[in-house]
Order: structure tokens, then C-alpha cells, then sequence
């Protein structure tokens, strides 16, 4: 039986996880996919090479590709090439689904042929009959024992059945795959324990200050579900996401006595806390996967008039996730109680930024909030 992720990631390669961590001439291996692409792992384009290239040699008509996801080790759908599927259709895959989710618990298995004779005959391929199968290839695809994936390959073009010599060219084509998709998963480890650290990090920071617990969440659901009326990019999404988790931890460098004290702060305090915008950039900026969340952590304190800190620009030139992130902050400090001072109503933290709406805040920003608040998005 294939043992869980930590255990595979304990155990694997050390030369090959090296290689994940300094991006190892990963153009060369997307180029032999014929990827073209900016970014080495956008997910959803490498599976679609991947697809594309498997399709490709061996001349079938229909492709289909299924990965793992690990936390339920259940296959999920992620591409299809010559013929129309949706996810949940996928989930309706007699043979080729229940069969090969009883595979995972035996480990890596080997391809399958199944013939126009047997598709047509067997009772278990209704429904591949019916979204046009007429012969079946089934190629899973691993490493060492491991399933990341499998890939249903139908109809050889020149004839309907596929032959030792299909099976073959795939075979050939198997470790530059199998190395693509072996580097996701690796990834996805190591963006999960990125995550992690990011929430730990979090933590840290409101441990020091008890009146601020549970404003980083707060203020990622509410940039999150602004940026999703905005109608931004579920990938664009997930960044947000990570740089509101991350958007105060510069204040790991503050004192706690600035942090918690209950009068006005000096002068020279304030002038503290106001770094704490390009001292979470700074620690953010060590992290080559982190860069594209900077944008929100270095700029949610700008104002839209130009007033702000750290780098006093204005209107549109504060990036997006600036002007967004500081509109959920500013709710959230507002209606949160403070040492040196009690938490606003929430009718008076709404009027507050209406009344600095195209001052300190975007107004654009402004507006989708209230649309989030009043559709009850926000509570």
C-alpha cells in the first residue's frame, strides 16, 4: 500500500528534491511538452501539456486526465482533450473510476488495454460507450510506487484499437511525465508547509498583542470575498489570500509595550509601527515563492490621496492588493477593540468609509465592500 505524503516526502530523492527547490531547468522539460508558459508550475497549464503530449503520441482521439488528490487519495478530473467533460460527469465514470480508486490501495499499477470487442460488450463500460469510448488505454501514472495521476486514452486514430507499439512510445514518454507531475506534488507540499508557516507566523504576531487576535483571518475573508465580486482570477484569489494572511507580519519586530499600550503613542513609537509595512516585505521579500504577495503587505497602509506610508504614492499606482487589503483592515481595525480605545458599531465603521472614500481609501475598493456587507458576503 502507497504510504501517506509525509512519509513519500521523508523518503524521497534527495538529488530530485534539490532539484524542486532551485527550479532545475524546468524550461527544458516543459519544452519537451511543448508548454509555453511563464510561470514553471501553473498547474493547470503543465496538466494540460501533459494531456496534450500523451494524446499526441499515441494518435488517440479522446483524452482524459485524472490526478490524485492526496488528502482523501481519491482521483479527481483535471483535463479532458477531444471530447466535452465537466467534473462532475467524471464522477460518473463506471469502470474507469471505481475501478482505479480500488487500485490506489495496491499501490502503482501497470497500463491496461481494453479493445472496441470488450468495450462494446461489457456491462461495466456503459457509460464510456456512451460518452464515445471505443477502446480504452489506461496508463497510470508514478514513481516509485507512488500514483500521482492516470491518464484514459481512446480511439487510436488510424485504427480503434491501440497496440504494444502505443503502449511503448507512451512508456518512453513516461519519466519526463511522471517527473512533471512527481514535481507538483512536491510543490504542493511544500506550498502547504509554506502556508502553515505563513498562519503560524500569524499567530505569533496576535500572541503579542491579545486585542488583535483573529484580525489576519478576518481581514483575508474579507479580501478574499471582495476579490471575488471584483471577479478577480481564483489563482489571483489564492495569492490574495496568502498576502492578507501576511499583510501585518512586519509586526513581528514591534514591541509588545507599542503594541499594547493603551494611550496615544509618541512620536517616535508611531514612526516604529509605521515600518512595520516594509519590515513584512523585507521578511516576505527572503522568499522567492512569496514575491507576488508583497503588493498587499508592503501597501495597505497607502491612502488613496497619497497621504499614506511607507512610500506616500497614490490613487492607482498602489497596486490592487494594496487598496483592496486596506479597506478590510481598516473595517476590521474599526470595529475591533483596541487598547486605546473601544470597538466602533458597525453602522458608524461603514459611515467612516464612505466618508474617506476617495481620500484615504479607492473608492472603487469602498463600494464593493458595502456591496459585500449589504448581500450579507461579509457578516
Amino acid at each position: 500500500m502507497a504510504s501517506n505524503p509525509q512519509e513519500e516526502l521523508k523518503r524521497m530523492n534527495k538529488r530530485k528534491y534539490k532539484q524542486l527547490l532551485s527550479a532545475h531547468d524546468p524550461e527544458k522539460i516543459l519544452g519537451i511538452l511543448g508548454c509555453k508558459i511563464p510561470g514553471f508550475l501553473d498547474e493547470k497549464e503543465i496538466f494540460h501539456a501533459i494531456l496534450r503530449q500523451m494524446v499526441k503520441t499515441s494518435q488517440a482521439r479522446i483524452g482524459i486526465l485524472l490526478t490524485i488528490e492526496e488528502e482523501r487519495r481519491q482521483f479527481v478530473f483535471s483535463g479532458a482533450q477531444g471530447i466535452h467533460l465537466s467534473e462532475q460527469t467524471v464522477e460518473s465514470f463506471a469502470w474507469s473510476l471505481r475501478t482505479m480508486q480500488g487500485k490506489l490501495k495496491e499501490g502503482y499499477e501497470k497500463p491496461q488495454l481494453f479493445t472496441s470487442a470488450e468495450i462494446a460488450r461489457r456491462n461495466d463500460f456503459i457509460f464510456e460507450r456512451s460518452m464515445g469510448f471505443q477502446s480504452l488505454f489506461y496508463q497510470p501514472l508514478g514513481i516509485e510506487g507512488h500514483v500521482f495521476g492516470a491518464v484514459l486514452l481512446g480511439n487510436r486514430e488510424a485504427r480503434v484499437n491501440f497496440s504494444s507499439e502505443d503502449m511503448r512510445r507512451i512508456k518512453a514518454l513516461l519519466p519526463i511525465v511522471c517527473t512533471e507531475m512527481e514535481r507538483i506534488w512536491l510543490y504542493r507540499e511544500l506550498q502547504s508547509m509554506a502556508i502553515n508557516m505563513i498562519h503560524a507566523f500569524a499567530s505569533a504576531i496576535e500572541a503579542k498583542d491579545t486585542f488583535t487576535r483573529g484580525h489576519s483571518e478576518r481581514v483575508t475573508k474579507f479580501s478574499v470575498e471582495m476579490a471575488r465580486l471584483l471577479g478577480w482570477k481564483k489563482k489571483t484569489r489564492e495569492v490574495l489570500r496568502m498576502s492578507s494572511i501576511m499583510h501585518d507580519i512586519g509586526k513581528i519586530g514591534v514591541p509588545e509595550s507599542i503594541l499594547t499600550k493603551p494611550g496615544k503613542l509618541t512620536a517616535q513609537e508611531y514612526a516604529v509601527i509605521k515600518r512595520h509595512p516594509e519590515n513584512g516585505a523585507e521578511i516576505v521579500g527572503k522568499i522567492p515563492q512569496m514575491l507576488q504577495t508583497l503588493p498587499g503587505i508592503l501597501c495597505h497602509h497607502e491612502r488613496y490621496d497619497g497621504k499614506g506610508y511607507p512610500q506616500g504614492i497614490g490613487g492607482k499606482d498602489i497596486p490592487e492588493f494594496g487598496r483592496l487589503i486596506a479597506v478590510a483592515d481598516a473595517f476590521d481595525a474599526m470595529t475591533g477593540t483596541r487598547p486605546y480605545r473601544n470597538e466602533l458599531s458597525m453602522n458608524t465603521a461603514l459611515e467612516e468609509l464612505r466618508r474617506h472614500r476617495g481620500t484615504q481609501f479607492d473608492p472603487e475598493m469602498v463600494d464593493v465592500f458595502l456591496q459585500a456587507y449589504y448581500t450579507g458576503i461579509i457578516p
